[in-house]
């Protein structure tokens, strides 16, 4: 799986307890293959306000808020057809 994500703030203070950001733009991303499937997605949007102070994170986000996945699962329909048809 490989997967990344960009931002930029306007405004951002942050130490060692809290973070936080004033209008914020972000972009992410992730592609991959593995023993489930494949997966392609991406992430687009912006924030007014994101605060994060330890474990607890909070945001007003836009109404413009994107984003897209696609998940190929592979899938056992023969092994599923003989179970419940033998």
């Amino acid at each position: 799986m490989i997967n990344g994500n960009a931002n930029y703030s306007a405004f951002r203070h942050s130490d060692e307890a809290a973070d936080f950001r004033i209008g914020s733009i972000f972009l992410g991303g992730e592609a991959g293959i593995g023993a489930g499937g494949a997966t392609l997605g991406y992430s687009l949007g912006a924030d007014a306000v994101n605060v994060q102070i330890k474990d607890f994170r909070t945001n007003i986000r836009n109404a413009l808020d994107e984003s897209w996945k696609l998940c190929a699962l592979k899938l056992l329909i023969s092994q599923t057809d003989s179970f419940l048809f033998n």
